[in-house]
């Protein structure tokens, strides 16, 4: 139940309301709208200033703080280490201090070009994909059958989507708890390759009925699943072969 004074006040705001001639009240709501707004963004600035104030003395040491451990103290063991290492290096082969100093700039025009060289030879193969697609790429757009690519695009997609649907229905399940099944009953150390043959299509299924579930994305998901699994593969495949051989050698 609302109180006598809630209720006055609300008579009395009412009663202004109706002083005012018609079609007035929604501005003038709109003024005492924007009033408040404007009071409390004034009354929540000056919290924020009085908040600063008080936590000037506090602020000044942790924003130094996190400024030398994210960007002065690395940048003083770099240093540290890299003069180390160079006056290590003038030790080591018995250059004078001053003709150190003189060959600092040859010295680093040299590491520079060091580092770029073997950076390119290191991505040389994706320079040079980058080099001749990228072009080739350009060519393709402005005078390639631009209209005709994206509608075989589509097209593919399309019959992908419509192949993942048919993997949609419940007998997958089937399928795969028949394949758990065999697992638990018939498995033995002699047919495990047998298995691990029958598991191929098995697992094809379960990726096909998984990405079925995915509506219009069923295609990208499948074609991204076959992706992961393919570099799953060589890179297991690779990793056999390097053991392989570090247990020959």
């Amino acid at each position: 139940m609302a109180s006598p004074s809630f209720e006055y006040f609300r008579s009395s705001f009412d009663n202004v309301f109706q002083i005012l001639p018609q079609g007035h009240e929604k501005a003038l709501k709109k003024a005492l709208y924007n009033t408040a707004a404007n009071f409390f963004v004034i009354f929540a600035s000056l919290v924020l200033v009085a908040v600063y104030f008080v936590l000037q003395a506090f602020l000044r040491p942790l924003l130094w703080a996190v400024l030398c451990g994210t960007f002065l103290y690395p940048f003083k063991r770099t240093l540290t280490s890299v003069l180390r290492s160079w006056l290590q290096g003038l030790h080591e082969s018995g250059t004078p201090f001053a003709a150190g100093v003189v060959l600092i700039p040859i010295k680093s025009v040299n590491d520079i070009s060091e580092i770029i060289s073997n950076t390119l030879i290191k991505h040389f193969k994706l320079i040079i994909v980058g080099a001749v697609g990228l072009p080739c790429l350009n060519l393709l757009y402005y005078f390639g059958p631009i209209d005709s690519i994206f509608s075989w695009i589509y097209n593919f997609f399309s019959f992908l989507y419509n192949v993942i649907q048919c993997f949609s229905s419940g007998w997958i399940w089937t399928v795969v708890l028949g394949y758990v099944i065999m697992i638990a009953l018939y498995w033995k150390p002699e047919n495990n390759k047998q298995l691990q043959y029958l598991s191929i299509p098995v697992w094809v299924l379960f990726v096909l009925h998984l990405c079925s579930s995915a509506g219009s994305l069923s295609a990208p998901i499948f074609i991204l699943a076959v992706a992961m699994l393919a570099i799953g593969y060589v890179s297991e495949v690779n990793q056999a072969k390097a053991e392989k051989g570090e247990v020959s050698g």
